[in-house]
């Protein structure tokens, strides 16, 4: 679904108008239009008022992740991340020498970090959590601030997923409540635009520019200066709200199509709850059932049905199915749904 002729007019128009924007970086923080265009879209869409000097432009949000943990806490630090979460940031935390403390996630979101740990940092996914899908409270948020607040501590904010809300408009994110005070928003194109680009960004509180300068100095920028003019072009142009409305216009129907399977046809291996929002369903397993028993014989017919358990602490009880539905049409998650019902069926019936 990518706009391939709309982008490649862009490129079109930025090697006519001003080829040097391509290859010569102008700033270290990135091209000042593509971060001017994400200021404007982080305000229009999550309620953040922020100057462009106050982004910075990565590759990708795990990149993006890294500079603001290399930047905060140094070896020995202690961090919080959401149990489940995404695995990707404990590895970041591993290789930086950083020790972990988990922040369980129930109804509300993550639960606030337990008396005499005393993390510096807290990385959360409070718009839609993954992998359980799922939106922080709003009380859970004034919570997450005030604690933050109190003690001296930050707040990671990772956009995950939040532009696909099928019901209503995104919800604003913590950085704009907090007015980018304690906590620091972390945004990617790879889901909503291209992953093909590696581009993403920080948006960051005004007070820690020269400690995220300074760590660009030791290690540097892994964002390509290629994308970043034409991007600003397309999404100046209107031409990245067009694609936005679109693909969530087609990812809805795909989800309500998943969703009525699930419901019609899964509903004695498991349950699932709708949080019309994001890429991808958490199928609860019944008593009986395991995760991993049913990912390994369905990842063999071809079909990625991750365990719930793998993004889990071990000794934790989380046991389901985490389906991605957004990159696929109806006609070929039928077939596929059929098979992981009969890997369901097999692993039920087996002694």
């Amino acid at each position: 679904m990518f706009p391939h002729r709309q982008w490649a007019k862009a490129v079109a128009r930025v090697c006519r108008a001003n080829p040097e924007a391509m290859l010569v970086g102008e700033s270290s923080f990135g091209n000042s239009d593509v971060r001017a265009a994400i200021a404007g879209h982080v305000s229009e869409w999550r309620g953040i008022d922020a100057s462009p000097h106050q982004i910075i432009v990565t590759a990708g949000s795990i990149d993006a992740i890294e500079i603001c943990l290399r930047s905060l806490v140094a070896k020995g630090d202690v961090i919080g991340l959401e149990n489940p979460g995404y695995l990707p940031v404990r590895q970041l935390a591993d290789a930086q020498g950083l020790v972990r403390t988990y922040l369980e996630v129930d109804e509300n979101g993550a639960r606030l970090p337990a008396r005499g740990t005393a993390p510096k940092l807290a990385v959360l996914t409070p718009s839609h959590q993954y992998p359980l899908g799922g939106a922080m409270s709003p009380n859970r948020r004034l919570d997450f601030l005030a604690w933050a607040q109190k003690n001296e501590a930050w707040i990671i904010e990772d956009n995950y997923d939040s532009e696909f809300r099928y019901a209503g408009r995104p919800i604003p994110a913590m950085a704009g409540f907090d007015r980018l005070n304690r906590a620091i928003y972390v945004g990617s194109f790879s889901k909503v635009f291209s992953n093909s680009l590696r581009l993403g960004y920080v948006v960051a509180p005004e007070a820690l520019l020269a400690h995220i300068r300074l760590t660009w100095t030791r290690f540097g920028l892994k964002a390509s200066y290629m994308p970043q003019q034409a991007l600003a072009d397309f999404m100046k142009s209107g031409g990245f709200c067009r694609h936005l409305r679109r693909v969530r216009r087609v990812y809805d129907e795909r989800r309500k199509f998943v969703s009525a399977r699930l419901r019609h046809d899964f509903a004695e291996f498991g349950t699932f709850t709708d949080h019309q929002a994001g890429m991808q369903v958490l199928f609860h397993l019944n008593d009986g059932l395991e995760d991993k028993d049913i990912s390994v014989p369905a990842n063999d017919m071809g079909i990625a049905a991750q365990p719930l358990s793998r993004f889990s602490v071990a000794g934790s009880e989380h046991n389901g199915l985490v389906l991605g539905f957004c990159g696929y049409a109806e006609e070929e998650m039928e077939p596929a749904l059929a098979k992981l019902k009969a890997c369901l069926m097999s692993a039920r019936d087996r002694p």
